[in-house]
């Protein structure tokens, strides 16, 4: 079900049907919970909406959710980075969730590193 309804999401985001794509997660999180990509979609879709009918402090709401899921997910911590810049003027507050997003990145890439080292060494032998 999850998959069929992110599915419908990206079509009609792919559309830029932004409301219509709103109202399916709307539905679905009627009795479901929102996955961290659907929060993140859904804070997209929010700052897009073009009816007024959203505050785009719930599109930051949608992130932060996203992020107390995973605390690790830049692409909520970019998303909150640049929405708190752009939109709501809060330059110290975006600065931190660039440098957390950095911060997970570079530790990411540490890691991708080492992981390659290693293979490197397996096809010596």
């Amino acid at each position: 079900m999850i998959v069929s309804v992110l599915t419908q999401v990206r079509i009609l985001y792919q559309a830029q049907s932004y409301d219509d794509a709103l109202a399916v997660l709307e539905r679905y999180a009627t009795s479901n919970e929102l996955s961290t990509e659907m929060l993140l979609l859904k804070s997209r879709l929010i700052q897009l909406s073009e009816t007024g009918r959203y505050d785009l402090l719930e599109a930051k709401q949608c992130l932060l959710q996203a992020l107390g899921r995973d605390a690790e997910n830049s692409k909520a911590m970019l998303e909150l980075g640049w929405l708190c810049l752009n939109v709501f003027d809060e330059v110290t507050e975006a600065r931190e969730y660039f440098i957390q997003a950095l911060a997970v990145t570079r530790l990411a890439e540490k890691e991708a590193s080492e992981g390659l080292k290693k293979c490197e060494r397996f096809d010596l032998h």
